[in-house]
């Protein structure tokens, strides 16, 4: 085993932390994979889901079922997609975050090995960390074309079932009140349904920035400060 370390002095590696940094290499690199991957499988879960209940649904109609059970049958499952796009809005925030944080430990062990042999930053076209950039230009999750069509999809489900709820007593109970009374009802279910949208995608919204998009800052931060903290040495060094 040598004796020999990374120091601003010494300005190279031991056979042992050479290892240790490629085992961290791929490590990382496959974590990075594994987390892109299961986003993928998340997101086809949640396709598959909603297909199974479009026909589901489509078949209950063709079936001849009554409209008040098609409309419970798909009352219900627009709650269950609701509740699985929540989810898997979630979990996106939470796979993004964590496939970051592999990727900026990737471009620091690139980082490690050109400060070590300047050359061969003329050979690495792959993302490396830099004080002038972060380690990667993350894009923030909140703004992500996924995470907004979700929130979205999400938002506008839940004004649905609050919507769909007051038909129930409309089709058993019309004939007991009048048009009058029915037309108000709907409308102010209507005004409550519409703020409860709102009010559901300015909550998913907040989530995605302070879950998501301040973790990508704080990754950035800790780059940016490790990067800081070497030049520095550096410099005091010369």
């Amino acid at each position: 085993m040598t004796s020999e370390m990374m120091t601003p002095k010494s300005g190279f590696l031991s056979d042992d932390s050479v290892e240790f940094l490629m085992n961290e290499f791929q490590a990382s690199t496959s974590q990075w994979q594994h987390m892109n991957d299961r986003a993928d499988k998340e997101i086809q879960y949640y396709l598959s889901l909603v297909g199974l209940v479009g026909t589901a649904v489509g078949l209950l109609f063709q079936l001849g079922t009554s409209v008040v059970a098609a409309l419970g049958v798909f009352h219900f499952f627009t709650f269950v997609i609701g509740v699985a796009g929540v989810r898997l809005l979630r979990r996106i925030i939470h796979l993004t975050g964590q496939s970051a944080l592999f990727s900026a430990q990737i471009g620091m062990v690139r980082r490690c090995f050109v400060n070590l042999d300047e050359p061969l930053e003329s050979y690495v076209i792959l993302t490396t960390a830099s004080t002038d950039e972060t380690a990667h230009h993350f894009t923030p999750i909140s703004k992500q074309l996924s995470v907004r069509l979700l929130t979205v999809i999400n938002s506008f489900l839940a004004a649905v079932v609050v919507f769909i709820t007051p038909i129930y007593f409309y089709w058993y109970l019309q004939d007991v009140f009048l048009p009058t009374v029915w037309i108000v009802v709907f409308v102010v279910v209507g005004i409550i349904s519409i703020a409860i949208c709102v009010a559901f995608l300015q909550r998913q919204r907040a989530m995605s920035i302070s879950r998501g998009d301040k973790y990508l800052s704080k990754i950035t931060d800790i780059v940016q400060q490790k990067l800081q903290e070497r030049l520095s040495e550096l410099i005091e060094y010369e």
